[in-house]
């Protein structure tokens, strides 16, 4: 969130991140990433996003994006931001 954010734009990048969850990368999480990775070598995404993957499917979670062809798992549930 911090990469590309302006210095203007770091105490709105607070509040937002204030007003959500904050989820924990656990050991399982992070196994499960490197499944989804090894899985589906064949997609050239970042890690970030196996990362995310997991973290939804771990904890239950819906996987909201703009980018649904990062997430080619057919275990966790994902929906569009086309979709909302």
């Amino acid at each position: 969130m911090y990469k590309n954010c302006f210095p203007r734009e770091e105490i709105l990048t607070q509040k937002f991140l204030s007003g959500h969850r904050m989820l924990d990368v656990t050991l399982p999480i992070a196994k499960l990433a490197g499944e989804y990775w090894k899985r589906h070598k064949n997609i050239h995404v970042n890690i970030a996003d196996y990362i995310i993957a997991a973290t939804c499917k771990i904890n239950h979670l819906t996987l909201v994006t703009g980018n649904v062809k990062h997430y080619p798992m057919n275990d966790i549930k994902i929906m569009g931001m086309n979709n909302l």
